[in-house]
């Protein structure tokens, strides 16, 4: 699972033992406006979302350049408001969300989906084509847009749209991840002991190579 924290940004992290032994992990964003917000995304609850993007809370202007910023606060407002298809209110959020926090992948998912949307193809291509860089995106929609955008753009046929070589081979690291992927999840989660080679094989009798944590030992 993929944590939603930098440098200077933390979250919490809630494992819960279960009944049959096995841990439930939830994460916690430490803007707990956002936070709320991401939850009625993935619950579908788009009206009392929609209320929420208008909270004084989620103005970009304090979460991108605020005393204390949360970048990642803005990314998931702008998830939000792309998800509800509010192209008007995100003006130039993305753009700065996208410059002036190179360290967040999701800045760029962002931005290419937003120009996309405008009809930006070219440029929003440049964009998703940073991703490498800049690693896999926090959040389970920018993977999802991505990918979505980087299949459509090696499909055009079109003299004037200039396709980037490098969009394939883009799009081929970050389809690896997609089998493994619960996009029901809002922070990208997948499965695999190693983060950078997915997969679905049980660990079995290499549990004991594995260099992990108990971290049952600390549960009460």
């Amino acid at each position: 699972m993929a944590l939603p924290i930098s440098p200077y940004i933390g979250c919490q992290l809630i494992l819960t033992q279960q009944s049959d032994r096995l841990l439930s992990v939830d994460v916690l964003l430490q803007h707990s406006t956002a936070d709320t917000l991401l939850r009625y995304i993935q619950r579908g609850l788009l009206k009392q979302a929609a209320a929420m993007t208008t909270s004084d809370d989620l103005q970009a202007e304090q979460l991108l350049f605020g005393k204390e910023s949360h970048p990642i606060a803005a990314a998931a407002g702008a998830y939000a408001l792309l998800r509800l298809g509010d192209l008007e209110r995100l003006h130039n959020w993305t753009e700065n969300l996208n410059n002036w926090f190179a360290w967040l992948p999701d800045g760029a998912a962002i931005r290419g989906e937003h120009l996309a949307r405008l009809g930006n193809h070219e440029e929003a291509l440049s964009v998703f084509l940073e991703l490498p860089s800049r690693g896999l995106p926090i959040f389970s929609d920018g993977l999802s847009y991505a990918i979505d955008r980087l299949r459509l753009y090696s499909t055009i046929d079109d003299p004037n749209f200039n396709i980037d070589t490098r969009s394939q081979t883009v799009l081929k690291q970050l389809q690896r991840f997609v089998p493994f992927a619960d996009f029901r999840e809002p922070l990208l989660t997948f499965t695999g002991v190693d983060p950078s080679n997915p997969d679905d094989k049980p660990l079995g009798e290499d549990i004991e190579d594995f260099d992990g944590l108990d971290v049952v030992q600390h549960l009460g």
